[in-house]
């Protein structure tokens, strides 16, 4: 999830995001004949490519079209089993995206760097929301905490240590986020209003520097101050939601260190800073308000290969 700097990113603002103990898994086998088939354990029918010919849910269709380029003329099977919830606000699409090309390329015999896999990914991260930072697409690949900024006009990826453990709570509000539509209401409020959006973001982009110096002085009572106020400049962008700011009250009344949406926003999840003693009490307060929350911690493990056993 986001800590710092959702659609700001896209301003060449920095962001700052973590990988999270949940994962997506690919299978995948090469085939003979000519045909991608990619099937989800979140659909009940499969995405075909064959002959000219395709079918299948929407939402499979870019990473069927991800595994054909890799493909070629080849025929590949992939299926799909993912434990983040589609539109959390999570990275699930840069998930699936991510260890469904590193499981066809390995199954095809051939091998991705980092990079490569990185840009593939941000490629099907475009084709999804139109525009996209390379902030999910890094969590996905690389893992641990990771922090994206600008450099002449494009952006870069650094991976930064984290020497002690940061314990998290992450509450699904039940609705999925709409990051498409979120980035396009953005970018209609910056064009209607440039003077006070554009200070908006910037506000956004300034919070990230601190929540970096925060989190490099393992100072994790300011992260969550800090992930709070970058929760009241997204709400100003028109982007959470009445059960994401409910779940950020809940979360503050009861002593978290801070909480805000993370992703596009319409929907998906809040990130939650707690200290360890009161996590368990927080989250079943949030479970008792109706939505599903969970404790989590940082995964320093990006995309891998794994073996599976005969």
């Amino acid at each position: 999830p986001f800590l710092f700097g959702e659609h700001a990113v896209l301003y060449e603002k920095p962001a700052l995001a973590c990988s999270i103990d949940r994962r997506a898994i690919a299978r995948a086998e090469a085939r003979q004949a000519p045909l991608v088939y990619v099937e989800s354990s979140a659909f009940k029918r499969p995405y075909l490519i064959r002959e000219g010919r395709e079918e299948g849910p929407d939402e499979l269709k870019p990473i069927a079209y991800a595994l054909k380029r890799i493909a070629g003329i080849q025929g590949v099977y992939c299926r799909i089993d993912s434990s983040i919830p589609i539109g959390s606000g999570m990275a699930s699409s840069a998930s699936v995206a991510a260890c469904s090309i590193l499981a066809v390329t390995s199954a095809l015999g051939a091998k991705l760097t980092r990079e490569e896999l990185l840009e593939r990914v941000f490629e099907v991260e475009r084709e999804i929301h139109g525009r996209a930072s390379k902030t999910g697409p890094a969590c996905a690949v690389l893992g641990g905490v990771l922090w994206v900024s600008w450099r002449q006009g494009a952006m870069r990826v650094e991976q930064l240590s984290l020497r002690e453990p940061m314990p998290l709570l992450i509450a699904w509000s039940g609705r999925k986020s709409l990051t498409r539509n979120m980035i396009l209401r953005v970018a209609q409020l910056m064009k209607k209003y440039p003077e006070v959006y554009t200070k908006i973001i910037d506000a956004i982009g300034e919070v990230a520097e601190e929540g970096r110096k925060a989190l490099e002085k393992r100072d994790f009572e300011r992260i969550g101050e800090l992930m709070t106020l970058n929760h009241r400049l997204l709400q100003a962008l028109k982007v959470s939601t009445r059960e994401l700011d409910a779940i950020v009250e809940k979360a503050i009344e009861l002593g978290a260190y801070g909480a805000k949406l993370s992703g596009g926003g319409g929907g998906g999840c809040c990130v939650i800073a707690v200290d360890e003693s009161k996590a368990e009490q927080i989250a079943k307060a949030i479970e008792r308000m109706g939505f599903e929350c969970f404790k989590t911690g940082i995964s320093l493990d990006g995309a891998r290969i794994e073996e599976e056993s005969p």
